[in-house]
């Protein structure tokens, strides 16, 4: 794999495994949530965050990848700032 893919992907993946946390501490947050639905939130966006770091890493354009680095670090700021 080429170093211009490989670092849009681990960054993509890196900021990914933060939105599952999030994610997972927001769905904690809602009133009458239970265990299953705080793991069944953080196990989809697993598996969003996966299969998009691994399109970035094969499939996608070089700047596709970079844009949605850019548009994670944006969701993850908006994210924490709701929180």
């Amino acid at each position: 794999m080429e170093v211009w893919r490989a670092i849009p992907a681990a960054l993509f993946g890196a900021g990914g495994v933060v939105a599952v946390l999030v994610s997972m501490a927001m769905a904690r947050d809602r009133r009458g949530a239970t265990h299953l639905t705080v793991a069944a939130t953080g196990l989809v966006v697993l598996i969003v965050v996966a299969g998009l770091t691994l399109a970035i890493a094969g499939l996608l354009p070089v700047l596709v990848g970079w844009g949605m680095v850019f548009l994670l670090a944006m969701a993850l700021l908006a994210m924490m700032h709701a929180h």
